[in-house]
């Protein structure tokens, strides 16, 4: 995220931004567009936040004042004035406000009103980071709350050893990952490897990824898969790897990180979702590797790729961000032009419609999406 090719153009500042711009879950989407939330698509238990359980086939108002979104499987939590808020389904507290009850609005993340930094979602839980101190809250079996325990909690507890220094987390479908002090830890469940450790076995504490002592620039979980960008673009992946979502050109789980095929430097941005990785180049072109059962790799077929394969036009170039679903991907490019792909059974792709798929990117309404509502002027070399 921190060099690209038009950084004369776009600030770190507003290019970080537009990244965490959008969010999908499960089978629902959220973006912004200046400040303000939209939300779309699967909405069963009110993650979409518009206060129904009716599904979505075209973004819908749901939040002003709002500086980042994430989403996962059946919930959404923003940052609101620098508070954070919840809503969707809550049947194991990962909404935070102290209840299991679901929401179909947003509501206040207890003791999170205000000075919240960085938003995340896992599966059932989700982490702030609040002054450079990282909390976790909502499903704790596999230990992903990182509070030494394996106890479910309804509202925030603090992470053990990150009460400071903390720049970034991620959520996977059971684990949590953050970035301290360029370092990065892992912990959770750990049944296919997805800590990185060389184990399998759960851990309920951080834990230091071998070889990631340094240098970490970024990181992404997918459902049960992590992977992480060093200093100089070059990235690594590990955890299961069915669809050959490590892009290692096998599909073979790997428990410590592994190269990247063809990513070897000038990686800005990952993400993963369930099955399949994207990661965005200096140019801001996208790859995307591992299931395409629904064209989420926007290659325009459906077939697996165990290594990363380009995204059609227009992601070929100058895209901010994407954000990975279980079956669908929306990404947002430079001048606020939004795209999706991939699954669209309960309307998440935002084209108001609902059923099939685009196995190619499809853009949502006008470029007015993200932070940057203008197209800046791009240097030619």
């Amino acid at each position: 995220m921190s060099e690209v090719s038009h950084a004369d153009t776009l600030s770190p500042l507003e290019e970080g931004r537009n990244s965490s711009a959008i969010a999908t879950g499960n089978g629902h989407t959220c973006a912004l567009r200046g400040a303000q939330l939209f939300c779309w698509g699967q909405n069963d238990y009110g993650q979409v936040g518009d206060g129904s359980l009716t599904n979505r086939p075209s973004p819908v108002p749901i939040l002003s004042s709002v500086s980042a979104v994430a989403a996962n499987w059946y919930h959404t939590c923003a940052i609101r004035n620098g508070g954070a808020y919840c809503w969707g389904r809550n049947q194991i507290g990962q909404l935070g406000d102290g209840t299991t009850i679901t929401k179909t609005t947003p509501v206040a993340v207890i003791g999170m009103s205000d000075g919240v930094q960085v938003i995340a979602t896992g599966g059932y839980h989700s982490c702030a980071i609040r002054a450079g101190a990282l909390w976790c809250w909502g499903n704790n079996a596999g230990g992903q709350l990182g509070d030494s325990t394996f106890t479910d909690r309804s509202q925030p507890v603090a992470v053990q050893g990150m009460s400071s220094g903390v720049v970034a987390v991620t959520g996977g479908g059971y684990h949590t990952c953050a970035i301290r002090d360029g370092a990065l830890f892992c912990w959770g469940d750990n049944a296919y490897g997805q800590l990185g450790d060389g184990a399998f076995n759960k851990r309920n504490t951080p834990g230091l990824v071998p070889g990631m002592d340094s240098g970490v620039v970024a990181v992404a979980a997918g459902w049960y898969h992590t992977c992480a960008i060093k200093v100089g673009g070059a990235l690594f992946c590990w955890g299961r790897n069915g669809f050959g979502q490590i892009g290692d050109g096998t599909t073979i789980t790997a428990t410590t990180p592994v190269a990247v095929q063809g990513m070897g430097s000038g990686v800005r941005t990952v993400a993963g979702g369930e099955g399949f990785t994207c990661a965005i180049k200096t140019d801001g072109a996208v790859f995307c590797w591992g299931r395409n059962s629904h064209g989420q790799l926007g290659t325009g077929n459906s077939n697996n790729s165990t290594t990363p394969v380009a995204v059609s036009a227009p992601l070929n170039a100058n895209t901010l961000g994407v954000a990975l679903g279980d079956f669908h991907v929306v990404g947002i490019r430079l001048g606020g032009c939004l795209h999706t792909w991939g699954a669209n059974f309960s309307g998440q792709l935002g084209l108001g419609t609902t059923g099939g798929q685009q196995n190619t990117p499809q853009q949502v309404g006008a470029c007015d999406w993200g932070y940057r509502l203008t197209i800046p002027a791009v240097r030619r070399s």
